[in-house]
């Protein structure tokens, strides 16, 4: 289906949107009860425990980014199981605040903040 929104601007004449394309939403599957968790945000002893709950299978890319937003570590992931844990290795980060952004086969991103201590 095709669609476009009209609105009203500022004097109050009608103003249009560009014309999208929209797919049916009974069509696409998606799962309401997938997650993308860590166990703990505070991190000791080198690595954080991320839990995949419902999530397709697929390869995931896993990256880590420090308070300034610069990349210290990237790996990839292969989830072949509806429920996953995985326990990413943080290696010798100094400490401080960093994040955890996983990125899945579909090119979505889940952000999760997390601590070395």
């Amino acid at each position: 289906n095709w669609y476009r929104i009209k609105a009203n601007n500022t004097f109050g004449s009608p103003v249009y949107s560009a014309i999208a394309l929209v797919n049916d939403a009974e069509k696409i599957k998606t799962n309401s009860n997938a997650s993308i968790a860590i166990v703990s945000n505070v991190v000791s002893d080198g690595q954080v425990k991320v839990i995949f709950s419902n999530q397709q299978k697929g390869k995931y890319s896993l990256i880590i980014t420090n308070a300034l937003g610069q990349v210290v570590k990237q790996s990839q992931l292969l989830i072949d199981n509806e429920f996953f844990t995985n326990n990413v290795k943080t290696g010798l980060l100094a400490q401080g605040n960093y994040q955890l952004t996983v990125i899945n086969t579909i090119g979505e991103k889940t952000t999760m903040p997390f601590i070395v201590k």
